[in-house]
C-alpha cells in the first residue's frame, strides 16, 4: 500500500488495488513442473478484499479449487463450504476466476493437473473497493 499524505495503510483510489504474481518460489511459480494427479497448493492473503481475482494458466488441463481458511490460530483448517465451485482449466488457456470475499482473510488455492507439465503463470488481483 502506498503512502498518501504521509499516512501509511490508508485506502484511496490510487492504492485500492494490488495485482501481483503468486509467490515466485512456490509451487505455482512460472515454469514450475506439475505432476499428473498431484495437487499443488498456495495460501493467499485476502484480508480486506471485496473480491479477489485469480488469473491462471498451465500447459496442461486440470482443476482449480478455492477454499477459505479458518481464522488464526487454525493454521490449515478450511471451511466445508468452498469459496466458489471447482473450476476446470484447459491446457494453454487462461482461466480467470472472481471470488467474492465477505471478510475472510486467507484463501487456499489448489491446482490438480490432469497430466505432467509446466505452470505458465498464476497471478492474483486484490480489489478493496473505494
Amino acid at each position: 500500500m502506498g503512502d498518501v499524505g504521509g499516512r501509511k495503510g490508508q485506502h484511496y483510489p490510487s492504492n485500492s488495488r494490488i495485482h501481483r504474481k503468486f509467490p515466485p518460489k512456490g509451487p505455482f511459480a512460472e515454469g514450475a513442473t506439475v505432476t499428473i494427479a498431484t495437487p499443488i497448493t498456495e495460501e493467499i492473503a485476502i484480508a480486506g478484499d471485496n473480491y479477489t481475482r485469480i488469473y491462471f494458466k498451465a500447459d496442461v488441463a486440470g482443476t482449480l479449487e478455492f477454499e477459505f481458511l479458518r481464522p488464526y490460530p487454525e493454521k490449515t483448517a478450511v471451511y466445508d463450504t468452498k469459496a466458489v465451485p471447482d473450476v476446470a482449466t484447459l491446457a494453454n488457456t487462461e482461466k480467470l476466476v472472481d471470488i467474492p470475499v465477505e471478510g475472510e482473510s486467507r484463501l487456499l488455492v489448489t491446482y490438480t493437473p490432469d497430466a505432467t507439465g509446466l505452470m505458465v503463470y498464476a497471478d492474483v488481483a486484490h480489489n478493496w473497493g473505494i
